[in-house]
């Protein structure tokens, strides 16, 4: 919990990261296309060459930003939803499920593997509830036929 900043900033950070690569090497890749495919005059592109890629650059930024919010956002909800049935499960309730993703792989198997101990969970809470009963109750038996054998033996020197 100390580190709740960090760790909501170095993922998004990764991916921003690998965004602004992808993105370089687009413009790149355009700037190719526009110059041997003669889309935009030879001598446009080599006079305003700083300026062509100070666009795809800026145009590079405004595009991985937007797409890092967006996907930092849709992280964030599936993390926090996540930590609240977490937190439902530590206060006892073992009755919250995690949704089965619809496509199968790594996150289905992960859910599948949380049910499953969620549901291990309950059922070894009921064995401990059950099992304290019943130690009780087969406590209590012999307890009573004791107090019983000796109110009896009580009566008897009376």
């Amino acid at each position: 919990m100390k580190n709740k900043k960090n760790l909501s900033f170095k993922f998004p950070l990764k991916i921003t990261v690998y965004l602004m690569l992808i993105f370089l090497a687009s413009a790149g890749v355009t700037i190719t296309v526009v110059s041997v495919f003669n889309f935009v005059d030879k001598t446009y592109v080599q006079e305003n060459v700083l300026a062509f890629l100070a666009i795809c650059i800026a145009s590079m930024f405004i595009v991985n930003f937007s797409l890092s919010f967006i996907l930092s956002n849709y992280l964030n909800k599936k993390t926090i939803f996540v930590r609240n049935l977490l937190k439902e499960i530590s206060n006892g309730n073992y009755d919250v499920k995690l949704p089965l993703p619809e496509n199968e792989g790594l996150i289905y198997d992960i859910t599948v593997d949380f049910n499953k101990m969620v549901d291990e969970l309950k059922s070894t809470v009921i064995l401990q509830n059950n099992f304290a009963s019943n130690f009780s109750h087969e406590f209590k038996t012999p307890i009573v036929s004791i107090k019983g054998y000796a109110e009896l033996l009580k009566n008897n020197e009376n």
